[in-house]
């Protein structure tokens, strides 16, 4: 099996093997060190990249069934990967007073008191472990989590090095 995929970077020996649900889904059954990336072509602009992808990730290669790939390709786009500055669509923008207003009136005054608002069920595949919890401080110490790690667990739907699976409720 295999997925052909497109990826932008300064560093093109980065950790990066695509980002296709049955792809991650596969690394995250047999596991990374499985898998290998291989660099096909090199292109000056994304628009060539799209082109040459749309070429290859065909109708009749995402029915295959020895590919990860299930969308056709030459679609997406990268515009959010480097959005600092003047590149960043509210660069040089300002909140109006009803917003700052909004923002300083939420429930929450930070991304971990959002997070320590919410239920969760946390997993762990390795030891069938199951616990619904509210008091997310406390288990975040307990296990050797801190929140930030427990945050990406959220975000990305993976599963940590020690097996936790964290759903929202």
């Amino acid at each position: 099996m295999f997925y052909i995929g497109k990826h932008i970077t300064k560093d093109i020996n980065d950790s990066y093997l695509g980002s296709g649900h049955r792809l991650k889904n596969a690394i995250k059954k047999y596991g990374r060190i499985n898998f290998k990336k291989e660099t096909l072509y090199i292109f000056e602009t994304e628009e060539e990249m799209n082109v040459k992808e749309a070429e290859i990730v065909n109708e009749e290669f995402v029915a295959r069934d020895d590919t990860y790939n299930i969308a056709l390709g030459g679609f997406g786009s990268f515009a959010h990967i480097d959005t600092k500055g003047s590149k960043n669509p509210f660069y040089g923008k300002k909140h109006s007073k009803e917003n700052k207003l909004k923002i300083a009136n939420r429930p929450y005054k930070s991304a971990e008191e959002h997070l320590l608002a919410k239920p969760y069920l946390i997993e762990n595949v390795k030891t069938n472990y199951r616990i619904t919890t509210k008091c997310l401080s406390k288990w975040c110490r307990d296990n050797n989590m801190n929140l930030s790690t427990f945050q990406s667990l959220v975000a990305r739907k993976n599963t940590s090095k020690d097996g936790f699976k964290v759903t929202k409720l």
